[in-house]
């Protein structure tokens, strides 16, 4: 269901030296540290569950969606914004609409 993605980090030896889970709270945690391009994202989050265009304060912004269990327990997305130069401008968790109304979502008008 795509809950889960891990990252790990190599030395210069190609020694792995951690191994995390970066569908959860604290992977997403980094996202606020630096600038993230999609390349990098998709190297270090994975594919995201959604891939499509949606609105943020007045523009039309490609967006990734990945699911995950956010607090370890709620089904939810990470919605991440990227501008036309493929650079991460925004990013907020939501409900996984799948779980609203009983799993049928109707859309936002």
């Amino acid at each position: 269901m795509g809950y889960y993605a891990w990252t790990a980090e190599v030395d210069q030896h190609d020694i792995i030296v951690s191994i995390q889970q970066m569908l959860s709270d604290e992977g997403f945690k980094l996202l606020d540290q630096k600038q993230w391009e999609a390349s990098m994202i998709a190297c270090w989050y994975g594919p995201p569950a959604v891939d499509e265009l949606a609105r943020w304060k007045g523009k039309t912004y490609r967006t990734w969606s990945y699911r995950y269990k956010q607090g370890g327990a709620f089904n939810s997305l990470m919605y991440m914004y990227f501008n036309e130069e493929g650079q991460l401008v925004h990013h907020h968790p939501g409900p996984d609409p799948r779980d609203i109304n009983d799993g049928i979502f109707r859309g936002m008008d």
